[in-house]
């Protein structure tokens, strides 16, 4: 129970730290963006990857570490790396990850049920020099694994 409330703690710091410093994707062309941040005026460096999702699960369930997205997180979403397509040098394939978002079903466009075990290509937006996230897109791939 402790253990939980100060997850709960750390993620809405984090959170809380992430909109003072803040994001803004507002010119994504996909609507399939995961609740962006605002700081206008801030470079942003993008990392785009290919990834099999291995399992969406509630975020007060999961006890793993997670790279927080949105402001409200209530998801995560645990990922396999297949392919890098740019930036995350310290990325490798084969690697999991998890994000910690708002809504599986506006990421995917889909019910994330449907969405285990298929691949998509994801693209995450940083401030320069932070590890704070701005955004997360997910655009379906065509590819066979």
């Amino acid at each position: 129970m402790h253990r939980s409330i100060l997850a709960g703690i750390v993620l809405f710091t984090a959170c809380l730290l992430n909109c003072i410093s803040g994001c803004n994707d507002s010119s994504s062309p996909n609507n399939r963006v995961d609740t962006p941040m605002k700081a206008p005026g801030k470079w942003k460096e993008m990392s785009r990857f290919v990834a099999k999702v291995d399992a969406v699960s509630m975020l007060s369930r999961y006890a793993g570490e997670v790279q927080v997205v949105s402001h409200d997180p209530l998801w995560v979403v645990e990922l396999s790396i297949d392919r890098v397509l740019e930036g995350y040098s310290d990325k490798s394939t084969e690697q999991k990850i998890a994000y910690a978002i708002h809504s599986p079903t506006k990421l995917f466009a889909m019910d994330s049920k449907d969405a285990i075990g298929k691949y998509f290509e994801f693209s995450v937006s940083r401030l320069s020099g932070s590890q704070d996230i701005c955004s997360l897109t997910a655009t379906p791939t065509n590819e066979k694994h």
